[in-house]
């Protein structure tokens, strides 16, 4: 995980790691040089005991300069034990050794040799080993930094133990925008002091939806939310966490509005969600970089909320969101084929009636066959049959703004022959 991290992290950052500075080597070529003096004085007492262990004492010294300073001091530490270690061995004969074993010192030379590199090795090892430790660690530390501020800190230790790349990576991912109606009336009903507490509140409760569904905060945008679902981490679940989000806002925003009623203050929101293939990863500049996603599904989803003004209703999503979703998890109703502005293919798009409160949700959930058929009229052209469908949804149901909407549109077109090329799709004018 560390090696796909490392190069926008340190870019990201700026990361570098201190090696300890002077004090720990200065500590151990201190007693590098104490050890080789007792050899050398041991040598000349012929010591033999003595002589022995001060060459095993060289490892001491080396292993703490690598694990208190890294890996350059270890490897100097190492250099300097390694060197003081042969000179001592080459120049004396060792001759404590020699008048100890007799026969036996041109082997035992040998060994003492052979341990002049394993010196160096270990140093520059174990210098290595504390230095990737501390490199993991500070990773670690920039990671929850980067994404504590955007996700819950369970997704945030899931960060932590998989493969993801913050320099641009293709994904699928839903991506929800969230926006507050009539805020400007708002701000002008409210003291500036009041108005920030409202306003905090509600991005408050907001976030922990989407903490609470393993969304990605992505960015706040004035009164609007924009989160995505699916990054930086993977998840099958995406679509549906991202809808389950929506509906559970538009709850919060009910409790919320319990508490402002003495106030004479009601808020009212917008959400569109969809799904799609995006591009996420770091976007910015050097002085400031930000995780975040781009590609048309985001410029979909955006449209969306705002489309939820043209159908009075709090929450659309998409037919790629609609797809994501498995059968019956949600109650939805085909409200419109929908060609955004700036899009070349229309799109179906779909009501979230679980976002409703129970009564309208079940009185609407009893009328989808019926709807959905004076919608198929009316997408053939077969304008009377519509008319005449519409109209009965509407006396039982004269709060449905979607069916007083299709009522309009109809009104508008009686006497007309059916345009051509009609295909029963709406053209927004406006985002």
């Amino acid at each position: 995980m560390w090696l796909h991290l490392k190069q926008i992290l340190a870019r990201q950052a700026a990361i570098h790691h201190p090696r300890g500075g002077m004090r720990p080597a200065i500590t151990a070529i201190a007693v590098i040089i104490g050890i080789a003096i007792i050899h050398a004085l041991s040598q000349r007492s012929h010591d033999t005991t003595l002589t022995a262990l001060s060459l095993r004492l060289f490892y001491l010294p080396v292993i703490y300069g690598a694990v208190t300073g890294g890996a350059l001091v270890g490897l100097g530490c190492g250099l300097l034990a390694a060197s003081l270690h042969a000179t001592a061995m080459l120049f004396n004969g060792d001759s404590a050794l020699m008048g100890a074993h007799g026969g036996h010192t041109q082997i035992l030379l040998t060994e003492h040799m052979s341990e002049s590199p394993f010196l160096l090795l270990i140093g520059g090892l174990a210098g290595w080993l504390r230095d990737q430790q501390l490199f993991e660690r500070r990773q670690r530390m920039e990671v929850t930094r980067i994404f504590g501020r955007y996700v819950s800190p369970d997704v945030v230790n899931e960060i932590l133990h998989k493969e993801f790349q913050l320099d641009g990576e293709e994904m699928e991912a839903t991506i929800l925008f969230c926006d507050l109606r009539d805020f400007t009336r708002l701000s002008e009903t409210l003291p500036p002091v009041a108005l920030l507490g409202v306003l905090n509140e509600y991005l408050a409760q907001m976030v922990s939806v989407v903490h609470s569904q393993h969304g990605f905060l992505d960015k706040f945008i004035g009164d609007g939310i924009m989160a995505v679902f699916g990054v930086p981490l993977r998840r099958k679940e995406s679509a549906a966490e991202a809808v389950r989000a929506a509906v559970e806002m538009v709850r919060r925003m009910d409790r919320i509005n319990d508490g402002l009623q003495q106030k004479g203050v009601e808020l009212r929101m917008g959400i569109g969600v969809n799904t799609g293939a995006i591009v996420a990863g770091n976007v910015g500049c050097k002085q400031r970089m930000e995780y975040t996603v781009l590609g048309s599904p985001v410029n979909i989803a955006s449209r969306l909320e705002g489309l939820t003004k043209v159908y009075h209703t709090p929450v659309l999503i998409s037919e790629y969101t609609r797809a994501a979703l498995e059968p019956g998890e949600f109650t939805l109703r085909a409200v419109d084929a929908v060609r955004a502005k700036g899009s070349g293919q229309p799109c179906m798009v779909y009501e979230v009636l679980d976002a409703l409160p129970a009564p309208i949700r079940e009185r609407r959930a009893r009328a989808l066959e019926r709807f959905q058929l004076a919608r198929t009229a009316y997408t053939r052209g077969e304008f009377t049959i519509a008319t005449q469908a519409f109209t009965a949804l509407r006396a039982e149901q004269p709060d449905d703004r979607v069916v007083n909407l299709y009522l309009e549109r109809l009104d508008a077109l009686r006497g007309k022959p059916v345009p051509p090329q009609w295909d029963g799709v709406f053209n927004p004018t406006t985002k």
